[in-house]
């Protein structure tokens, strides 16, 4: 079956297989990587799903912008981009910062009074209340930004080490770890959609009690998932993760179902 991909919005590439759109995934990467993370998720998931990766400045088809370093900046330059690109109901996923910036947009979206999403699912980060940045935004060292890389993802410190690989891709991590670094939480309702949040069974960089915590943060259902793997479970246990994202969307693409489209099941 083929796969279309559309990249006309310049924040967003769209992954579809079928123009029968049943639902939207809204896909926010984590620190350090970008929109094509997503690519293979559209081999995997039904059909009637399109995936919109979220592209942050500053790398492959924003290569020659500037990176972002605060927040309110990347959720206002994604908000417009979005709410454009909503042809269906829709879900928010997001990993580690990523989960961040989805909950960010999804708080603005409850201020503007828009379309609600269908579920957030809120991976790999920890819950926003639980973030503490500093009152004045701070600057990481190279170092800094290397020695998290390493705790997070286990990079050989020869590929790190390359000067030329750091050229490119420090500006990117810096105003990714940055944005995680400064994050400050302020204090807003709980969002009108479900919450799923999911673990990596062996994660050692965000503590379960802050991940546990995403349940104060809906007024709807709220579900605590654990997958195998490490912080960058999303990478390593795709599989099971997505299998994961099916059953919970289910029976939302059922609910949305259109004539011709087969029932999905959980799996």
């Amino acid at each position: 079956m083929s796969i279309s991909v559309n990249t006309d919005t310049r924040s967003l590439l769209r992954y579809r297989k079928t123009d029968n759109i049943r639902l939207q995934l809204f896909c926010f990467p984590f620190a350090g990587s970008s929109a094509t993370v997503f690519r293979p998720w559209v081999d995997k998931l039904p059909d009637g799903i399109e995936i919109l990766a979220v592209q942050l400045p500053g790398r492959e088809n924003r290569l020659r912008e500037p990176c972002v370093h605060e927040m309110s900046k990347i959720v206002e330059g994604l908000e417009a981009d979005i709410v454009e690109s909503i042809e269906a109901p829709f879900a928010f996923f997001g990993h580690s910062l990523g989960s961040l910036i989805a909950y960010e947009v999804l708080q603005n979206f409850a201020r503007s009074g828009r379309a609600n999403a269908e579920l957030l699912f809120a991976s790999g980060g920890p819950a926003p209340h639980t973030c503490t940045g500093p009152t004045q935004p701070r600057k990481l060292t190279q170092e800094q930004i290397l020695d998290d890389l390493r705790s997070i993802s286990g990079a050989p410190s020869e590929l790190l080490n390359d000067p030329e690989i750091l050229a490119l891709v420090l500006p990117m991590l810096q105003a990714d770890f940055e944005l995680y670094a400064n994050y400050r939480y302020e204090e807003r309702p709980p969002l009108e959609c479900p919450i799923v949040t999911i673990r990596g069974a062996g994660d050692t960089y965000i503590s379960y009690q802050s991940q546990t915590e995403w349940k104060n943060h809906t007024d709807r259902h709220f579900s605590f998932q654990v997958v195998p793997g490490k912080h960058l479970f999303m990478v390593d246990s795709s599989l099971a993760l997505l299998s994961m994202i099916t059953t919970h969307l289910a029976p939302i693409l059922n609910k949305h179902s259109r004539r011709g489209l087969p029932a999905v099941h959980g799996v």
